[in-house]
């Protein structure tokens, strides 16, 4: 199963991200990154479309 899994895995990153990862936390670290669009994309809103935009 581990074979399975670890080429199952480097397909997937591709395609999904982490969900461990709050981005609304991750966001509030960085100054210059400003929210341009946040749209649900799939599965109902567990994945999202998200455009940044850097203030300089």
């Amino acid at each position: 199963m581990a074979p399975v899994r670890r080429g199952l895995n480097t397909l997937l990153r591709h395609i999904a991200t982490r969900t461990d990862v709050v981005f609304e936390e991750v966001l509030s670290g960085s100054q210059d990154l400003h929210v341009l669009n946040d749209d649900p994309a799939l599965a109902g809103g567990w994945f999202r479309l998200i455009e940044l935009v850097k203030q300089i």
